[in-house]
């Protein structure tokens, strides 16, 4: 009878192994932000292109929230063959994001939730072999619209301040297992009115970035924006 207890811990220990979460921080992780690519006015992201390696925030001159589009690998390998669903292909569905000061603080958000979680959407398929992992896009609103303002109060213009976003992503295989990557942390310069960049010659035509007032400047006409360009 001890034996068939024993026995029966153990199956039902690897049944519930078989449907846990995998947190071990190499199933899938972050490998950083891609470089956006502007088209018609937008952003878009291809995974093969170049990662950033520093983050600009002008909350003078952002009308949007900061925002990465963050590539994602995914190591479980894949298992689905003729006539089989592929049940390691993984969908990404929100990212907790804590800010964070250098000294690993939480800054104020003016009594908004930190840490928060954001939904997000992006679907990374398994490896095609152990080398080879499979690779996608993710979109992580790291500072909410709603956060700016109350982050911006302390970033005058003419002044900047550090800030570290600490982002983990979670999600679910097509195989209903739960996964979650280690934390990415992305550090952030906030300034006010430093991505302006001003034009002296009205003819002259303003073009801002695919994400106005972040990681990259922005052409600005005398007069367009008085607080920045007088």
């Amino acid at each position: 009878m001890a034996r068939t207890r024993s026995l029966l811990v153990l199956i039902l220990a690897t049944a519930l192994g078989a449907t846990g979460c995998v947190d071990d921080d190499v199933s899938a992780f972050v490998a950083g932000p891609i470089q956006p690519q502007s088209n018609m006015g937008g952003c878009t992201y291809d995974p093969g292109g170049m990662l950033q390696f520093d983050g600009v925030y002008d909350v003078a001159l952002a009308t949007q929230s900061y925002s990465l589009g963050l590539l994602v690998f995914n190591q479980l390998q894949m298992r689905g063959g003729s006539g089989r669903a592929e049940p390691n292909g993984l969908h990404i569905t929100r990212a907790e994001v804590s800010l964070v000061g250098l000294d690993g603080a939480a800054i104020d958000t003016g009594g908004l939730p930190n840490p928060f979680s954001v939904p997000t959407t992006g679907y990374i398929p398994p490896a095609t072999d152990a080398q080879t992992p499979g690779s996608g896009i993710v979109n992580v609103e790291v500072v909410p619209v709603s956060y700016r303002d109350s982050i911006a109060a302390a970033v005058p213009v003419g002044s900047s301040a550090p800030l570290v976003a600490r982002i983990k992503l979670f999600g679910e295989t097509n195989g209903t297992i739960n996964v979650e990557t280690g934390d990415y942390q992305w550090p952030i310069d906030l300034c006010g009115g430093c991505l302006a960049q001003c034009l002296r010659d009205p003819m002259e035509s303003s073009e801002y970035s695919c994400r106005p007032g972040q990681d990259d400047v922005s052409l600005i006409a005398v007069g367009e924006r008085p607080d920045l360009c007088p």
